[in-house]
C-alpha cells in the first residue's frame, strides 16, 4: 500500500494564529480520533478538552467543527482530501458560539513556533505504533 502522508496542523489553545502552533506528519492510516487524542495529550492537553478542525468556508475564512469520535475525524478527511492537510485547534474551553476562524497566515513575528523536531521527544515504539512522526 503507498504511503499517503498528511499534514496536521495543531493550534494549541486557541483558533488564531497568534496561539502556538505544532506541525506533525501522519500517514492517513493512522489518522483516528484516539491517535489524535495521543497527539495532543503530548502537548497537556487530553481527550476531555475541545477539540476542532477548520472548515474552509470561503478566501480566509473557515468554520470550528467539533472532533468527538472516529466518524468525526472520518468527515474531516473526506473534507479535506485534495490537501492532505488539515489544521486543528485544541482549547481547554468550549469554542464560543460563532466559531468562524481565519486561516490566513499572519506573517512571521519572528516567534518560533514548536514543530516536529522541536517537539516533544518520542521513542521510536511511539512512531511506530501510532504512524506520525
Amino acid at each position: 500500500m503507498a504511503e499517503d502522508t498528511w499534514t496536521l496542523i495543531l493550534q494549541l489553545g486557541g483558533p488564531t494564529p497568534e496561539h502556538e502552533s505544532v506541525q506533525k506528519e501522519m500517514d492517513k492510516d493512522f489518522i483516528c480520533f484516539f491517535n489524535i487524542v495521543g497527539l495532543v495529550e503530548d502537548y497537556d492537553y487530553s481527550a476531555m478538552d475541545y477539540m476542532y478542525y477548520k472548515r474552509r468556508e470561503g478566501s480566509g475564512t473557515a468554520t470550528l467543527v467539533g472532533i468527538e469520535n472516529d466518524d468525526d475525524v472520518r468527515r474531516m478527511l473526506v473534507e479535506h482530501e485534495s490537501e492532505n492537510k488539515v489544521r486543528l485547534c485544541v482549547m481547554k474551553e468550549k469554542a464560543c458560539k460563532d466559531n468562524r476562524v481565519s486561516i490566513t497566515p499572519v506573517k512571521s513575528s519572528g516567534e518560533i513556533t514548536r514543530s516536529e523536531s522541536t517537539g516533544p521527544k518520542e521513542d521510536m515504539d511511539t512512531q511506530e505504533r501510532t504512524g506520525y512522526t
